[in-house]
């Protein structure tokens, strides 16, 4: 193997997901160019893995970035050294067949315990929801709790098998995770924790409590990348959303007004703002603005407005792209009865490990949503929401400057900035007599001594900017 791509392809294990993300989508592009060896080495990596959720970190590259043309279907499955009910259902959707592994090529733990050490074993409960997305515990608490079987002793009993042949790796950096950081970096133990957890699946699938289709179903949280949302390209943020911290500083609440006038001139034509959001960090201190278009009735004094956020089902579609209907849930389009946001927050269903912090901040313009069939896209540089063959909202994201990690009260380091199409807002204001405002909220964190010592103030207010003011037609740059 080229030593170049030895290296890149350990940074498939990088902990830092931003890492990862990166590193497929540069093995996708070598594998599809034709590069020499490339193929031969991704597949040649996979199949040494020794754990399922390692080998999905290589088999998701051709899933991820639909290399079927590229990659003869003999040569996925024989990289595939740990199957398991994920990459079960990867194949299939990689190569559009039915067949599915047998059930005796899923690893199962003895029944004896693995008599791990109490120190070890404790960090079961300790990094369950840390070291990995709560997902993975939910998913099992509320199998557990419709079926009868104790999923949640079984993937600890699968964990400490894997950690008797594997050994247990406490997170070194978890300094950096502070509180609330879950699934922020992918860790050694977090790999074990997966790769039990798909273990827990397939056995409950051998003995009769799941049903093949459903252990897949489940397994999907596994999955490395959303085929759709591994097209994503970083984009660097506009010169007019930096510095923030200085700005606010400077001139206060005036930040919110001149940062939606910057947001404005750079939207296309007969887009306007529905929502934006912005944060930065220093080495002390971080910033994080949203300023949101909000609906209601007569004059605004609520703070806290919100949107129902809508239920998915988002299909592959076209090479790079992910698609789906979209509906508001049950309710959302009673009477409005307090503040309301137009952007609400969208994702897929099964997001993928590497890209949660992308995904969890995809927001679209779905308030008064009347259409049955509004479809979402996932393009290179943003994610679109589509209704009667017109682009109605679009979610520009800005992550190019990631940072491995955030201070732990930073909700997240992603920008982005929600468009809708004028004439739609313009017509449903009108249509509904619902007044339009502009709602501003800051949070600033400042550090004082230790890195989770942070005092941190949150400024939210309504701006003096008029309704008319707020659909305008943004000046073209």
């Amino acid at each position: 193997m080229d030593p170049s791509l030895g290296l890149l392809l350990e940074r498939l294990h990088w902990p830092v997901p931003r890492v990862r993300w990166e590193t497929a989508r540069a093995l996708a592009r070598l594998v599809r160019t034709g590069e020499d060896g490339a193929l031969d080495a991704l597949i040649g990596w996979t199949a040494d893995r020794t754990l399922e959720s390692e080998c999905l970190l290589g088999l998701g590259v051709i899933h991820a970035f639909e290399l079927a043309a590229h990659c003869p279907e003999d040569a996925a499955k024989r990289a595939v050294s740990k199957p398991s009910p994920a990459s079960d259902w990867m194949l299939r959707a990689i190569y559009g067949t039915r067949e599915r592994s047998a059930p005796f090529r899923y690893a199962v733990s003895p029944r004896t315990p693995a008599g791990l050490d109490d120190d070890d074993d404790a960090l079961f409960d300790r990094f369950n929801a840390r070291a990995v997305p709560p997902a993975f515990l939910h998913t099992l608490e509320r199998l557990e709790g419709a079926l009868d079987f104790a999923f949640i002793d079984r993937w600890r009993h699968d964990w400490a098998w894997i950690c008797r042949s594997h050994g247990t790796r406490a997170p070194e950096t978890q300094f950096l995770l502070g509180r609330g950081r879950s699934g922020s970096l992918n860790m050694p133990l977090g790999e074990t924790l997966v790769s039990a957890y798909l273990r827990t699946l397939a056995y409950a699938m051998h003995i009769g409590t799941l049903r093949a289709d459903e252990a897949e179903y489940h397994a999907m949280l596994a999955l490395p990348m959303n085929r759709g949302l591994a097209a994503l390209e970083p984009v660097d943020r506009p010169a007019w959303s930096r510095n923030l911290l200085r700005r606010w500083r400077e001139s206060g609440r005036t930040i919110v007004d001149e940062l939606w006038a910057q947001a404005a001139a750079c939207c296309g034509e007969g887009e306007i703002p529905a929502s934006l959001r912005l944060t930065e960090a220093c080495e002390k201190d971080f910033i994080e603005i949203r300023v949101d278009v909000v609906v209601g009735h007569g004059a605004f004094t609520a703070a806290e407005p919100s949107a129902e956020s809508p239920e998915y089902a988002w299909d592959d579609a076209e090479t790079g792209s992910m698609a789906g209907d979209l509906r508001l849930r049950e309710g959302a389009l009673g009477p409005v009865t307090g503040p309301l946001t137009w952007a609400c927050p969208v994702a897929p269903e099964h997001v993928g490990r590497i890209e949660t912090t992308v995904a969890l901040q995809v927001r679209l313009a779905c308030l008064g949503l009347g259409w049955r069939g509004a479809r979402v896209r996932c393009r290179e540089n943003h994610v679109e929401l589509q209704a009667n063959d017109e682009v109605v909202s679009r979610w520009h994201h800005w992550y190019a400057n990631w940072e491995p990690s955030k201070f732990a009260w930073q909700d997240s380091d992603v920008s982005g900035m929600t468009t809708v199409r004028r004439s739609w807002v313009r017509g449903y204001s009108e249509s509904s007599g619902l007044s339009v405002a502009l709602l501003g909220r800051v949070r600033v964190g400042t550090r004082k001594h230790t890195y989770q010592d942070h005092t941190v103030s949150v400024d939210e207010f309504w701006t003096d900017r008029e309704e008319h003011e707020i659909l305008a037609a943004p000046a073209l740059p």
